[in-house]
């Protein structure tokens, strides 16, 4: 199980590399995004040790384009 400090560490770097190993080779699934509102998220595999976890996304704004 992942530490708090670890979790952390990783949604600080911007969740780019294996918050077990260290390992930068990623794969993701597609965004998930459910009807009923409940949480987007991703699966995320670490090509190198094989660990599996699930990035959980939020929106917290909009920017219009110009």
């Amino acid at each position: 199980m992942l530490s708090k400090d670890r979790i952390l560490q990783y949604l600080r770097t911007g969740g780019n590399y294996c918050p077990f190993c260290g390992s930068d080779k990623l794969s993701s699934s597609p965004l998930s995004v459910p009807a009923d509102d409940s949480e987007t998220c991703a699966i995320v595999e670490c090509l190198d040790c094989k660990k599996q976890w699930k990035d959980i996304y939020k929106l917290v704004t909009i920017e219009e384009v110009l």
